[in-house]
């Protein structure tokens, strides 16, 4: 990868670049196709290679641009103000052009008559789908001048309709360019009357994820607020895939099985309560709930709010009894019943003598003392004269 763009072989290279030049849509669009998925060095001048050495594209490239252009007022959102317009005849048919003004997101509508009930009927489909604009902007031909086209417009809620004036269709640039550039696209790809439909939805579908030249930004995130998917995408990793598989290798632990009456400890959320409370289960409501009943209560609990115990289970002690038997003597009677015999206790481990600290009592002789009856004499000290 470099960066958001993926890195392709050699060997792959020249397919990519047949792919971006199969609607035959320009040495632009192309690069700016080209600069939002894949990369490889030098990939700009093969772009313009392969778009300089086209037969069918240095045969119907366009002319130099006209300097003089007249500016509408960019509109304030998508498909407030909707540019229209006719091409054709094409293989025997007219293209009705539809572009909005804010996104440049181009419609295309292939019919056999450019009448006004033609017309209004191709445009109530585009309504039926994207709704009606504040303003329509169209020339001056009879199927946009006529009264039953403008009151069409005013039942589907349309608030203005501009018409260009006569003999200068700049004014009209939006439609008047988009129809330049599909019919040379159509003259290019060699569209017949059987592949005419087809060669319309190729060139609009690389269109509208090419960023514009005006807005730089694809026409399609600008209207839907996402770019549209096409063949091409498919060479970016699968990211969701990949994720996926990760999820699946991750080892999983599987809930734990709660049986009907079986008891368990349930999280209780009464103020005033411990944090886990004794109950008992009652059903099971699906993989991963259960109905616990807790004193009268019943309970809905997640797994994750249950813990199973074990209860603790008391032997009973049998105690022998005893009875006084008839008779004189009245001893104690005492029954032969077996009691539960307790395991014995270990034998007690010796201790060692805790010694006590003396006391004065322990200190005093127990014998008078014996001195000793040595004549005692001082010690002889060191004097100079003691070895002479």
């Amino acid at each position: 990868m470099n960066g958001h763009r993926v890195v392709i072989p050699k060997k792959f290279q020249r397919q990519l670049l047949n792919e971006l030049h199969l609607g035959h849509i320009g040495i632009v669009k192309m690069k700016g196709l080209a600069r939002s998925l894949i990369y490889w060095p030098k990939i700009d001048e093969e772009i313009e290679g392969i778009a300089k050495s086209c037969p069918n594209c240095l045969a119907h490239s366009k002319s130099p641009p006209i300097q003089r252009s007249h500016h509408w007022e960019y509109p304030r959102a998508a498909w407030d103000r909707v540019h229209l317009d006719y091409a054709g005849p094409v293989c025997g048919k007219y293209l009705l052009i539809i572009v909005d003004a804010y996104s440049k997101w181009l419609q295309v509508k292939i019919t056999s008559s450019t009448t006004t009930e033609a017309t209004c009927r191709l445009l109530d489909d585009t309504f039926s789908t994207f709704g009606a604009p504040v303003t329509i902007v169209s020339d001056n031909g009879p199927q946009f001048a006529s009264a039953e086209f403008r009151r069409f417009l005013q039942e589907a809620g349309v608030r203005f309709h501009k018409r260009t004036a006569p003999y200068h269709p700049s004014t009209n640039g939006q439609a008047e360019r988009c129809v330049q550039t599909i019919k040379r696209a159509l003259a290019t790809c060699g569209a017949t009357p059987n592949t005419l439909q087809r060669t319309v939805n190729q060139f609009i579908q690389q269109y509208l994820k090419v960023p514009h030249q005006t807005t730089g930004e694809p026409p399609s995130l600008l209207f839907l607020g996402r770019t549209i998917r096409t063949r091409l995408d498919c060479v970016k990793p699968d990211l969701q895939g990949k994720l996926q598989r990760r999820f699946d290798e991750e080892p999983k632990t599987s809930p734990p099985v709660f049986a009907p009456g079986q008891p368990v400890m349930l999280r209780s959320f009464s103020a005033g309560s411990t944090p886990w409370v004794k109950g008992r289960i009652v059903k099971r409501l699906g993989n991963l709930h259960y109905e616990v009943a807790h004193g009268k209560d019943i309970h809905r609990r997640h797994v994750d709010q249950l813990k199973g115990f074990i209860e603790p289970t008391v032997t009973p002690v049998v105690r022998p009894q005893v009875r006084f038997a008839a008779g004189p003597s009245s001893e104690p009677v005492t029954t032969s019943q077996p009691v539960s015999e307790l395991p014995p206790l270990p034998p007690p481990v010796p201790r060692s003598p805790v010694r006590l600290p003396p006391t004065a009592e322990s200190l005093e002789p127990t014998s008078p003392l014996v001195r000793p009856t040595r004549d005692q004499r001082a010690p002889r000290r060191y004097t100079p004269s003691y070895y002479d």
